[in-house]
């Protein structure tokens, strides 16, 4: 199994964070040698966790190469117990918005390179899907027009699944199909600006 490293980072919002779990490379630790690669994995929608790197077919071929170290974020409110199931704070979920998404994952960039096991010229390949597409463009966007030092670390990025219509559009369109009986309720929230509802 991987040796994992397990922080949080704070949100935005107050009150909120996202734990951040950096599995190491099989290399660094077969070797004793520091992380020199870091693949960042940023998946879609939904609430799930990553504690127990169950990450995507990009992840996992990362982690059987065995030179990665993979890195990945839970969603604000979602975590595990010690048995390994996925625990949800639905006061804590229901609050968090793209932005937060954006701000830990730049956080935890950040973070990662303050790890005693990470090597300080090691480089980030970051994969973004749907979702963790758009938290990823944004957060490389926001770092880049900032201070952030992880952006100048960064070799490859590679998006799938991002959607290419407004986000509005999208979310009216996964309403009518995962649950059309909240899509009259949608388009009023949506009219009527109705930021508790959206």
């Amino acid at each position: 199994g991987f040796e994992v490293d397990v922080f949080a980072v704070s949100a935005d919002a107050p009150g909120l964070s996202c734990c951040v779990y950096l599995r190491r490379s099989a290399w660094s630790k077969r070797t004793g040698a520091d992380d020199e690669r870091i693949a960042l994995f940023e998946n879609g929608t939904g609430i799930y966790t990553t504690a127990h790197g169950d990450l995507d077919g990009l992840a996992r071929a990362a982690a059987h190469d065995g030179r990665f170290a993979i890195l990945s974020l839970d969603k604000p409110g979602v975590g595990t117990t010690s048995e390994g199931l996925t625990t949800v704070d639905r006061g804590a979920f229901d609050r968090h918005t793209l932005g937060d998404l954006v701000t830990c994952t730049s956080r935890a960039l950040e973070a990662v390179f303050e790890r005693p096991h990470v090597a300080p010229r090691a480089r980030v390949f970051a994969h973004g899907h749907s979702e963790g597409a758009q938290v990823w463009v944004r957060a490389l966007a926001s770092a880049r027009s900032g201070d952030a030092s992880w952006p100048r670390r960064l070799s490859a990025s590679v998006l799938s699944g991002l959607p290419l219509e407004a986000v509005v559009t999208g979310a009216e369109r996964q309403l009518g199909v995962f649950l059309p009986f909240e899509i009259e309720a949608f388009r009023k929230a949506l009219a009527s600006h109705d930021e508790d509802y959206l």
